[in-house]
């Protein structure tokens, strides 16, 4: 697997990928077509009794943001329970 980031133009419409928006971290992408953009699951985090929380929300993102794109790492098949 390539480490270098793709052009945004050769960013996929049929599968999930790495993104990058410009936030200080990459991003899992994937083109929604309903929205004809775009969707990304951002990081985001509050405070929960004390404790740092940390989730993910959906947000939508237009192709002229993208820095660039790469694909998902490959998950290993075997017998893993």
């Amino acid at each position: 697997m390539s480490t270098n980031w793709l052009t945004p133009e050769t960013a996929p419409k049929d599968r999930t990928f790495i993104a990058d928006f410009g936030y200080p971290w990459a991003v899992a992408a994937m083109y929604s077509p309903a929205e004809e953009r775009f969707v990304i699951a951002d990081v985001e985090a509050s405070v929960f009794e004390g404790k740092a929380d940390y989730y993910f929300v959906t947000e939508w993102q237009n192709h002229i943001e993208m820095k660039g794109w790469m694909e998902m790492p490959s998950i290993p098949k075997g017998d893993k329970a």
